[in-house]
């Protein structure tokens, strides 16, 4: 049985509640939780919780998510990619295939390197927060 992310929660509150919404429907779902290897990546847990389904219930899953997001707004707490839309993220963005990114995890903590989120469909990084661009005059010096 293979398993699919449908969406992807910072917390597990709300994705506990649509793995009940699933079952309801008759849609096998899970929770994947990867709070364990984020304490090995010495970081906040963010991004950790996955809503996974079967492989072969995927399209009617989506369906059922758009659906209930219409009406009761289920996804609000959801983190997808601000790119391509995907819930396939990882928080930091470094992989978990091999041991060479404990290079980059180090940096982090020493506050070389900023943690951000990983698309892994599009490859596409972003902050945990919103950079508030300074107002500069047309010499591009801040504004006083």
């Amino acid at each position: 049985m293979e398993w699919v992310n449908v969406a992807t929660f910072n917390e597990v509150a709300p994705a506990e509640a649509l793995v009940k919404r699933f079952n309801q429907a008759g849609i096998p779902a899970r929770i994947h939780d990867e709070h364990k290897l984020q304490k090995w990546f010495m970081t906040d847990p963010l991004a950790n919780i996955r809503l996974q389904v079967e492989r072969h219930h995927y399209e009617d899953a989506c369906c059922k998510l758009e659906e209930w997001h219409r009406t009761d707004n289920v996804l609000q707490a959801a983190v997808f990619c601000p790119e391509c839309g995907s819930p396939d993220i990882e928080y930091p963005q470094f992989t978990r295939k091999f041991i060479l990114p404990s290079v980059g995890v180090f940096l982090s903590t020493l506050g070389f390197m900023e943690k951000e989120f990983y698309c892994t469909k599009c490859h596409f990084t972003w902050p945990t927060k919103q950079k508030v661009p300074v107002p500069t005059d047309l010499l591009g010096w801040p504004k006083q």
